[in-house]
């Protein structure tokens, strides 16, 4: 919605590569695949504090063109 128009997820997908652990650090870094007019694609990857991937997401999005969030 960061573009003030509706946008809903259309699906996502989850891997669990590895476990978090008690104390652990997570941090998770996202980035556009693709942003077209109606659909859009992201990847996301979390890993813990050493750097190993603990887990990744793919998500989806589709685009309600017209329909603002706030106005």
């Amino acid at each position: 919605n960061s573009y003030n128009e509706l946008t809903v997820a259309s699906g996502f997908d989850v891997d669990l590569l590895g476990p978090g652990k008690l104390g652990d650090r997570l941090t998770a870094s996202g980035r556009v695949v693709s942003q077209g007019s109606r659909m859009g694609l992201y990847d996301i990857e979390v890993s813990n504090q050493g750097g190993e991937r603990i887990a990744v997401f793919r998500g989806r999005s589709y685009r309600m063109k017209g329909k603002q969030v706030v106005t």
